[in-house]
């Protein structure tokens, strides 16, 4: 890809005509459009599974449910702004119950 891009730079530098250059600068507008097409798409879903992301490095046991509902309701607003909640919300020790019961003697 990279070694494309560097050919049609050197094909527009070089061009003897203007009509030439301007078909090798549609070129570098295609590839310019698809680069920028992949980058935008990367950096979407890194923000659309946000939440997701920030589940699984903080290591919650609800990671799985977070990116489900991140999954199937992040395109709604609520979706995404209650799975961003529930992956940063922290979480409490576990409870232990200790039962000081005696049953009363007969």
């Amino acid at each position: 890809m990279l070694k494309y891009i560097w050919e049609c730079a050197e094909k527009y530098q070089f061009s003897a005509n203007e009509t030439e250059r301007d078909e090798n600068m549609d070129d570098a507008v295609s590839i310019g459009l698809i680069l920028g097409c992949i980058i935008g798409g990367v950096v979407g879903l890194a923000l659309y599974f946000l939440p997701t992301i920030i589940a699984f490095k903080r290591d919650q046991l609800n990671k799985v449910s977070v990116f489900l509902l991140n999954l199937f309701l992040g395109w709604s607003l609520i979706g995404w702004v209650i799975s961003l909640v529930w992956a940063t919300k922290k979480e409490s020790a576990p409870v232990q119950v200790i039962n000081n019961y005696t049953p009363p003697q007969q």
